[in-house]
């Protein structure tokens, strides 16, 4: 009964390693190696991250990422420029390896494509310039800096920053902001500073 069972798991061994191997020799990386390149689709209009300098080359933070990961996969890089509207479709059609070009993760993309964890987290927000008589905008990330922004600045406006999350903490910050009163004194200058007039 032992040799049997011994025997068994001798060939559930050999059968996944071989099972391993298929997928090796089948998966995305291994063909970037055998090929000797590294193919990137990304979109060449969205500054700083991909866009394109006088001479007409693709520059930017998601270019000099791409560089890194060839370098470091030893392989040559090529970027493919690609119209946003077409980029997944083309990693599907396998025009290229993969994207690097500020792609928002969704459901729906989620369904076609495997996303990376997240290298740079991008918010919406409304901006109100301090360029207008009266406007002093804060932009605050927690109930402190709220409170701080209407004590030492005499801001009146609140912008909150991208990480501020729940409920809860938007009603802190908004609570510290209503309830704090300008401190004046040596606050008056820096707010005079910044005032237009």
């Amino acid at each position: 009964m032992k040799k049997i069972l011994v025997a068994v798991l001798l060939f559930l061994g050999v059968f996944a390693q071989a099972n391993d191997m298929d997928l090796w020799k089948k998966s995305t990386l291994n063909k970037i190696i055998q090929r000797g390149e590294l193919r990137v689709g990304l979109d060449p209009g969205y500054m700083p991250f991909e866009m394109k300098d006088k001479k007409g080359n693709i520059i930017g933070f998601d270019v000099d990422l791409a560089k890194q990961m060839a370098k470091g996969m030893g392989v040559k890089l090529k970027i493919i420029p690609t119209a946003f509207d077409g980029i997944v479709g083309g990693l599907i059609a396998d025009k290229f390896d993969m994207i690097i070009s500020a792609i928002t993760i969704t459901q729906k993309r989620n369904l076609k494509i495997n996303f990376s964890s997240p290298y740079m987290s991008i918010g919406q927000t409304l901006l109100v310039a301090n360029k207008h008589k009266g406007i002093r905008a804060a932009l605050c990330h927690d109930a402190f800096t709220a409170s701080m922004a209407r004590a030492h600045n005499d801001a009146n406006i609140l912008a909150f920053g991208q990480r501020v999350v729940g409920i809860g903490v938007i009603e802190d910050m908004i609570n510290a902001f209503i309830n704090t009163p300008f401190e004046g004194g040596r606050h008056e200058a820096r707010v005079k500073k910044i005032e237009v007039k």
